[in-house]
Protein backbone atom coordinates (compact mmCIF):
# COMPACT_ATOMS: atom_id res chain seq x y z
CA UNK A 1 0.00 0.00 0.00
CA UNK A 2 1.31 3.79 -0.79
CA UNK A 3 0.29 5.73 1.67
CA UNK A 4 1.36 9.82 2.64
CA UNK A 5 1.58 11.29 5.80
CA UNK A 6 0.97 14.93 6.13
CA UNK A 7 3.16 16.16 8.66
CA UNK A 8 4.38 19.46 9.96
CA UNK A 9 7.43 21.18 9.49
CA UNK A 10 9.66 17.52 9.26
CA UNK A 11 13.48 17.93 9.52
CA UNK A 12 15.04 14.96 10.93
CA UNK A 13 16.71 14.17 13.13
CA UNK A 14 16.49 17.01 14.90
CA UNK A 15 12.49 16.75 14.92
CA UNK A 16 10.43 19.44 16.95
CA UNK A 17 7.22 18.81 18.48
CA UNK A 18 4.77 15.78 19.03
CA UNK A 19 3.13 16.54 15.46
CA UNK A 20 6.57 15.16 13.40
CA UNK A 21 7.59 12.85 16.52
CA UNK A 22 4.38 10.35 15.86
CA UNK A 23 4.48 11.28 12.01
CA UNK A 24 8.03 10.01 11.95
CA UNK A 25 7.46 6.74 14.52
CA UNK A 26 4.25 6.30 12.17
CA UNK A 27 6.07 5.71 9.05
CA UNK A 28 8.65 3.86 10.08
CA UNK A 29 6.37 1.44 11.73
CA UNK A 30 4.47 1.38 8.40
CA UNK A 31 7.38 0.66 6.39
CA UNK A 32 8.64 -2.20 8.72
CA UNK A 33 5.00 -3.74 7.54
CA UNK A 34 6.14 -3.46 3.60
CA UNK A 35 3.94 -0.58 3.17
CA UNK A 36 5.49 2.57 0.68
CA UNK A 37 5.55 5.32 2.98
CA UNK A 38 5.77 9.37 1.47
CA UNK A 39 5.98 12.15 3.81
CA UNK A 40 3.98 15.91 2.62
CA UNK A 41 5.76 18.36 5.00
CA UNK A 42 4.75 21.69 5.61
CA UNK A 43 6.70 24.42 6.18
CA UNK A 44 4.96 28.19 6.53
CA UNK A 45 7.74 30.04 7.82
CA UNK A 46 9.64 29.34 4.97
CA UNK A 47 11.14 32.69 2.84
CA UNK A 48 10.97 31.34 -0.75
CA UNK A 49 11.32 34.96 -2.35
CA UNK A 50 8.78 36.33 -4.92
CA UNK A 51 6.70 33.47 -5.66
CA UNK A 52 3.87 32.40 -2.67
CA UNK A 53 4.72 28.55 -2.58
CA UNK A 54 8.15 26.37 -3.48
CA UNK A 55 8.64 22.63 -3.19
CA UNK A 56 11.85 21.43 -2.58
CA UNK A 57 12.21 17.07 -2.08
CA UNK A 58 14.42 14.78 0.10
CA UNK A 59 14.43 11.53 1.83
CA UNK A 60 14.24 9.94 5.00
CA UNK A 61 15.42 6.77 5.67
CA UNK A 62 14.10 5.19 2.21
CA UNK A 63 11.15 7.32 2.54
CA UNK A 64 10.89 10.13 0.40
CA UNK A 65 9.87 13.45 1.72
CA UNK A 66 7.75 16.28 -0.28
CA UNK A 67 8.13 19.80 1.28
CA UNK A 68 5.34 22.53 0.82
CA UNK A 69 7.40 26.14 1.84
CA UNK A 70 5.37 29.13 1.73
CA UNK A 71 5.05 32.46 4.20
CA UNK A 72 1.88 31.76 6.69
CA UNK A 73 1.89 35.33 7.33
CA UNK A 74 1.03 36.47 3.91
CA UNK A 75 -1.78 33.82 3.30
CA UNK A 76 -5.52 35.87 4.26
CA UNK A 77 -5.87 35.57 7.78
CA UNK A 78 -9.76 34.42 6.92
CA UNK A 79 -8.53 31.06 5.03
CA UNK A 80 -7.23 30.07 8.75
CA UNK A 81 -10.53 31.42 10.78
CA UNK A 82 -12.38 29.50 7.96
CA UNK A 83 -9.93 26.69 7.93
CA UNK A 84 -10.16 26.32 4.01
CA UNK A 85 -7.04 27.52 1.64
CA UNK A 86 -7.61 26.81 -1.80
CA UNK A 87 -4.51 27.73 -3.33
CA UNK A 88 -2.89 24.86 -0.55
CA UNK A 89 -5.57 22.49 -1.69
CA UNK A 90 -4.73 23.08 -5.81
CA UNK A 91 -0.98 22.03 -4.80
CA UNK A 92 -1.72 19.26 -2.62
CA UNK A 93 -4.19 17.86 -4.87
CA UNK A 94 -1.55 17.91 -7.45
CA UNK A 95 1.46 16.55 -5.00
CA UNK A 96 -1.48 13.48 -4.41
CA UNK A 97 -2.40 13.23 -8.40
CA UNK A 98 1.64 12.45 -9.02
CA UNK A 99 2.33 10.01 -6.15
CA UNK A 100 -0.85 8.12 -6.43
CA UNK A 101 -1.27 7.31 -2.65
CA UNK A 102 -3.44 4.48 -1.59
CA UNK A 103 -4.55 6.77 1.92
CA UNK A 104 -3.79 9.67 3.07
CA UNK A 105 -3.03 10.32 6.59
CA UNK A 106 -3.31 14.31 8.04
CA UNK A 107 -1.41 14.92 11.22
CA UNK A 108 -3.19 17.93 11.86
CA UNK A 109 -4.42 20.86 9.89
CA UNK A 110 -2.92 23.57 11.13
CA UNK A 111 -1.57 25.99 8.31
CA UNK A 112 -2.40 23.29 5.72
CA UNK A 113 -6.33 23.56 6.58
CA UNK A 114 -8.99 20.95 5.09
CA UNK A 115 -8.81 22.04 1.73
CA UNK A 116 -6.38 19.12 1.33
CA UNK A 117 -9.44 16.84 2.05
CA UNK A 118 -11.33 18.38 -0.64
CA UNK A 119 -8.02 17.60 -3.17
CA UNK A 120 -7.73 14.05 -1.75
CA UNK A 121 -11.20 12.73 -2.02
CA UNK A 122 -11.49 14.47 -5.10
CA UNK A 123 -8.66 11.90 -6.43
CA UNK A 124 -10.60 8.67 -4.54
CA UNK A 125 -7.85 8.76 -2.01
CA UNK A 126 -9.20 7.63 1.69
CA UNK A 127 -8.97 10.76 3.88
CA UNK A 128 -7.59 9.26 7.90
CA UNK A 129 -6.99 12.37 10.45
CA UNK A 130 -5.21 12.24 13.14
CA UNK A 131 -6.76 14.32 15.82
CA UNK A 132 -3.41 15.95 17.37
CA UNK A 133 -5.22 19.75 17.67
CA UNK A 134 -8.67 20.62 17.56
CA UNK A 135 -8.55 22.60 14.16
CA UNK A 136 -11.42 21.51 12.50
CA UNK A 137 -13.39 21.70 15.68
CA UNK A 138 -12.13 25.35 16.99
CA UNK A 139 -10.98 28.47 15.65
CA UNK A 140 -8.32 28.65 18.08
CA UNK A 141 -7.34 24.78 17.10
CA UNK A 142 -7.19 24.22 21.44
CA UNK A 143 -10.32 24.35 22.76
CA UNK A 144 -9.62 26.99 25.25
CA UNK A 145 -12.31 29.04 25.90
CA UNK A 146 -11.56 33.09 26.65
CA UNK A 147 -10.99 32.43 29.85
CA UNK A 148 -8.65 29.80 30.11
CA UNK A 149 -11.32 26.87 30.80
CA UNK A 150 -11.65 24.08 28.29
CA UNK A 151 -14.78 23.94 26.17
CA UNK A 152 -17.17 21.43 27.01
CA UNK A 153 -19.89 22.49 24.59
CA UNK A 154 -18.15 22.01 20.96
CA UNK A 155 -17.99 24.40 18.29
CA UNK A 156 -21.31 26.15 17.30
CA UNK A 157 -22.21 29.82 16.06
CA UNK A 158 -23.27 31.09 19.22
CA UNK A 159 -20.47 29.57 21.74
CA UNK A 160 -18.32 30.30 19.69
CA UNK A 161 -18.92 34.18 18.59
CA UNK A 162 -18.98 34.46 22.30
CA UNK A 163 -15.73 33.06 22.99
CA UNK A 164 -14.27 35.39 20.58
CA UNK A 165 -15.71 38.87 22.09
CA UNK A 166 -16.21 37.50 25.57
CA UNK A 167 -12.43 38.93 26.75
CA UNK A 168 -13.77 42.67 26.77
CA UNK A 169 -16.74 43.54 29.39
CA UNK A 170 -18.97 44.69 26.99
CA UNK A 171 -18.62 41.61 24.45
CA UNK A 172 -19.74 39.40 27.91
CA UNK A 173 -22.59 41.55 28.13
CA UNK A 174 -23.37 41.56 24.49
CA UNK A 175 -23.09 37.98 24.09
CA UNK A 176 -25.35 37.26 27.09
CA UNK A 177 -27.88 40.00 26.14
CA UNK A 178 -28.64 37.75 22.76
CA UNK A 179 -28.14 34.62 24.06
CA UNK A 180 -31.81 33.82 24.54
CA UNK A 181 -31.89 33.37 20.51
CA UNK A 182 -31.73 30.33 19.04
CA UNK A 183 -29.33 30.06 15.98
CA UNK A 184 -31.45 30.57 13.50
CA UNK A 185 -32.91 33.82 14.94
CA UNK A 186 -28.98 34.89 16.13
CA UNK A 187 -27.98 34.37 12.38
CA UNK A 188 -30.44 35.99 10.71
CA UNK A 189 -29.95 39.03 13.25
CA UNK A 190 -26.78 39.17 12.50
CA UNK A 191 -26.62 38.63 9.03
CA UNK A 192 -27.39 42.42 8.59
CA UNK A 193 -24.66 45.38 8.53
CA UNK A 194 -25.52 47.62 11.29
CA UNK A 195 -24.71 51.40 11.05
CA UNK A 196 -24.99 53.99 13.88
CA UNK A 197 -27.00 55.56 14.77
CA UNK A 198 -28.89 51.85 14.78
CA UNK A 199 -28.90 50.79 18.19
CA UNK A 200 -27.41 47.51 17.30
CA UNK A 201 -24.20 48.62 15.43
CA UNK A 202 -22.22 48.71 18.62
CA UNK A 203 -22.52 44.93 18.65
CA UNK A 204 -20.86 44.95 15.36
CA UNK A 205 -17.60 43.46 16.64
CA UNK A 206 -20.01 39.78 17.96
CA UNK A 207 -22.14 40.41 14.32
CA UNK A 208 -19.05 40.22 12.22
CA UNK A 209 -18.02 36.74 14.39
CA UNK A 210 -21.65 35.30 13.68
CA UNK A 211 -20.89 36.07 10.26
CA UNK A 212 -17.54 34.35 10.26
CA UNK A 213 -18.67 31.79 12.08
CA UNK A 214 -21.29 31.10 9.63
CA UNK A 215 -19.02 31.17 6.21
CA UNK A 216 -17.15 28.59 8.41
CA UNK A 217 -19.88 26.40 8.88
CA UNK A 218 -20.70 26.80 5.57
CA UNK A 219 -17.04 25.64 4.01
CA UNK A 220 -16.45 23.21 6.44
CA UNK A 221 -19.61 21.42 6.80
CA UNK A 222 -18.54 19.34 3.68
CA UNK A 223 -15.51 18.72 4.35
CA UNK A 224 -15.98 17.22 7.56
CA UNK A 225 -18.40 14.50 6.42
CA UNK A 226 -15.57 13.98 3.90
CA UNK A 227 -13.33 12.57 6.06
CA UNK A 228 -13.29 8.88 6.43
CA UNK A 229 -11.86 8.21 9.76
CA UNK A 230 -10.80 10.15 12.55
CA UNK A 231 -8.73 8.61 14.97
CA UNK A 232 -9.32 10.24 18.33
CA UNK A 233 -5.97 10.05 21.51
CA UNK A 234 -8.29 11.04 24.02
CA UNK A 235 -11.80 10.34 25.11
CA UNK A 236 -12.46 14.39 25.94
CA UNK A 237 -11.44 14.87 21.82
CA UNK A 238 -13.91 12.03 20.95
CA UNK A 239 -16.62 13.71 22.50
CA UNK A 240 -15.54 16.90 21.75
CA UNK A 241 -15.67 15.74 17.71
CA UNK A 242 -18.99 14.22 18.23
CA UNK A 243 -20.43 17.04 19.72
CA UNK A 244 -19.02 19.23 16.92
CA UNK A 245 -21.05 17.31 14.36
CA UNK A 246 -18.95 14.48 13.43
CA UNK A 247 -20.72 10.48 13.41
CA UNK A 248 -20.04 8.13 15.49
CA UNK A 249 -18.92 6.10 12.90
CA UNK A 250 -16.18 8.59 11.87
CA UNK A 251 -14.65 9.32 15.38
CA UNK A 252 -12.62 6.17 16.99
CA UNK A 253 -10.79 6.05 20.57
CA UNK A 254 -6.89 5.20 19.57
CA UNK A 255 -4.74 6.36 22.39
CA UNK A 256 -1.17 6.85 21.21
CA UNK A 257 1.36 4.48 21.08
CA UNK A 258 4.09 3.70 22.79
CA UNK A 259 6.92 1.62 22.25
CA UNK A 260 7.54 -1.58 23.89
CA UNK A 261 11.03 -0.12 25.59
CA UNK A 262 10.26 2.96 26.02
CA UNK A 263 9.86 4.17 29.83
CA UNK A 264 6.65 5.12 29.38
CA UNK A 265 5.14 1.60 29.36
CA UNK A 266 5.91 1.74 33.18
CA UNK A 267 3.30 4.90 33.35
CA UNK A 268 0.70 3.69 31.03
CA UNK A 269 0.34 0.19 32.81
CA UNK A 270 0.18 2.44 36.38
Amino acid sequence: MKITICTRKFVPPNLVGGVDVYADRLGRAFQRLGHSVHFLAVDAQAEIGKEPFALAHDDHHGMPVTRLKFAFSDRPKEYFDVCYDPDVGRIVREILQEDRPDLFIVMNFYTITLSVVEAAKSLGIPVVHVATDFLPICRRATLIRWDGKSCQTGESIKSCSECFVARHPFGRVASTAVGILDEGTLTRVGAANYRFPHPLAAMNPYWNQVQLMVRRQDVLQSLREQIDLILAPTEYTKTMFLKSGFKPDQVWFLPYGVEAESPLTRVIRT
